[in-house]
Order: structure tokens, then sequence, then C-alpha cells
């Protein structure tokens, strides 16, 4: 993590960063009977934390996560400071580093779901608090799920999931209803010739 470092709206986040892992994540929140566990990537950035401060909560989406994320060049900079935050991002399963399986197989590719997602950000949620006592008020903090795109929708649903843990959401261009062929989408990327 980052012991208060304190960053201009533009600079860079150094990229020796270190990365934390979550062990004990389940594969498959929903079967009981499989306990097995994996490895989940998440860094933590307090530079402008202070003690009470909301936990902003970054979901990360599909693709790999880094300390970028929690840069001075991201928005989550500007929120983290103008509130005491502490910044928290974690990478989603089987991007990045934190996958779930040994193998891509078809067979394994089933805990790859939006809900076993939600499941492991709120497992995470859960258990920061206690792994992580030198932020001793994390636990009672609003915790603030932020993403955009597929993890803004994330976001979104973890609040209304699981709101005895998430207090509030930031979903950016968050399509939160899925449609099969959404046509209009070309009509802002399309070039007229």
């Amino acid at each position: 993590y980052f012991k208060q470092r304190h960053l201009s709206a533009t600079e860079d986040v150094a990229e020796d960063a270190v990365a934390h892992w979550f062990n004990s994540q389940l594969v498959d929140h929903f079967d009981k009977t499989n306990t097995d566990v994996w490895a989940q990537k998440f860094y933590v950035n307090d530079t402008y934390y202070a003690p009470g401060g909301p936990v902003l909560f970054f979901l990360g989406g599909e693709g790999p996560e880094s300390p970028r994320t929690l840069s001075g060049a991201f928005y989550i900079n500007t929120f983290a400071k103008e509130l005491g935050a502490l910044m928290v991002a974690i990478e989603h399963r089987y991007y990045g580093e934190s996958m779930p399986v040994d193998e891509l197989t078809n067979e394994k590719m089933v805990y790859l779901s939006s809900a076993q997602a939600l499941a492991d950000f709120a497992t995470f949620r859960a258990w920061f608090p206690t792994a992580y006592s030198m932020y001793s008020t994390t636990e009672d903090a609003a915790w603030i799920a932020i993403g955009g795109s597929y993890s803004g929708s994330l976001a979104a649903w973890l609040r209304l999931r699981y709101p005895h843990l998430i207090a509030g959401a930031l979903g950016s261009s968050a399509p939160v209803e899925a449609t099969v062929d959404y046509h209009q989408y070309y009509d802002v990327v399309q070039v007229i010739l």
C-alpha cells in the first residue's frame, strides 16, 4: 500500500507499488460443499485517509488491476482527497492475476459470473477491516462501491444486493439493463462517410 505519499492531480503512482492478496476467497460462493479457495489481488492507497473517512472501493472489471487505478490521475483520487477516504481497488475474478481456477476450460468457466464477482466483493469487504486493523475505523466506515462500464453495473448491484456492507455506489457509464441487440451503441461511434 502507499503510506502517506501525496500525489498531484497528474502524478502517476510508482509501478512497483505492492499488490496485496486476499488468500481465502471462495471459488464458488453458492455451493456450500465446495470449499476451494483462491487468492484475489487488491491495492490500498491511504494517501488521503483520515480516521473516520469513508472507503472508496473500486471494483475491477474485465481487465487487470494495477497501482494506476488508485493514482493521482484517476478520479477516485479527487474524491479521496476531498473526503479523507481510504482507497481500495480489487481485481475481478478471471482477470489479471486473480484466477480462481488452474486452467481455463469450459467446465471451469462456470465460476465466471457477475453473481460470483459480487459475492467476492462482499466477502472481501467483510474481511478487510479485520485483516487491516491499522485502519481501525473501516469496519464502521461508509464503503462506497465505484466502477465504470461493467464494473459500474457491479457497483450498483453490489449496493442493491449487500446494503448492510455498502453504503453507496457510483456507477459511471453503467449499463444496468441488459439488451441483446443494442444497435444504438454504434450510433455514437460510427463514422459518417
